[in-house]
């Protein structure tokens, strides 16, 4: 089993950041992580910090859920909210969901995925104690990219088509400026155009409009019932 560390403000996180988005010893991991350019960046990895690590110093015991973790010194997987632009529809409210970043070294699947790095998300995608009213996660990468199938359906999450996105999230689930389906295949936008004139879409807050997509895939995991048990310690 991998060994977690809750990602924090420590010198200690900061280093095994840099030390994990390194394109010396994970070119390949670097090129898909975000579309390139994470790696090799110190001003970056310290925005990271800011960003995540006060989540991880706030934590308390067994929570996982909203949190960049750490497993092995190979692997960075971070829980956040997708800013408002997915929600689960799917029974008739508006719950929300979790959307997953994930960075995986290159040693763990260039020559066929990791058991342990599979087991080791799947402990954390099973046992989190979600917070109330938080019904899903959600993980969108390139059509051909290794982590998909490897980790994420590997461990239970069902990819998202046309035809099931009813039963999965509901009827207008995804913020059109930032998702949609065209003939079939699934888009993220990856260019908005921001010179002021902000469109509205019903049942979304106002948004630049897209202007750039790129294909991609999304997997939705549906929580089981240990996340959706309300706790006084989240």
């Amino acid at each position: 089993m991998l060994e977690k560390k809750i990602f924090t403000t420590s010198p200690e996180s900061l280093e095994a950041l840099g030390q994990l988005f390194n394109s010396t010893s994970n070119p390949e991991a670097c090129k898909i992580y975000g579309g390139g350019g994470h790696c090799d960046n110190p001003t970056r990895n310290k925005a990271k910090q800011n960003l995540w690590g006060p989540r991880g110093d706030n934590s308390k015991d067994g929570q996982e859920c909203k949190l960049p973790i750490f497993l092995g010194d190979g692997v960075l997987i971070n829980i956040g909210v997708p800013g408002g632009t997915v929600i689960d529809r799917s029974n008739g409210s508006n719950d929300n969901v979790y959307e997953i970043g994930l960075f995986v070294a290159d040693r763990y699947f260039l020559n066929g995925l990791n058991e342990s790095v599979s087991e080791a998300i799947r402990n954390i995608l099973t046992n989190c104690r979600a917070e109330d009213n938080y019904t899903k996660t959600i993980a969108t990468f390139a059509p051909s990219h290794p982590y998909m199938e490897g980790f994420l359906v590997g461990v239970g999450a069902s990819v998202l088509t046309e035809s099931n996105m009813l039963n999965l999230l509901g009827e207008n689930s995804l913020h059109p400026e930032r998702f949609k389906f065209d003939d079939g295949a699934f888009y993220e936008c990856s260019k908005w155009d921001q010179d002021g004139s902000e469109v509205q879409h019903d049942g979304w807050n106002s948004s630049d409009p897209c202007i750039e997509w790129m294909p991609k895939e999304m997997v939705v995991f549906e929580h089981s019932v240990s996340w959706r048990i309300a706790s006084d310690e989240l």
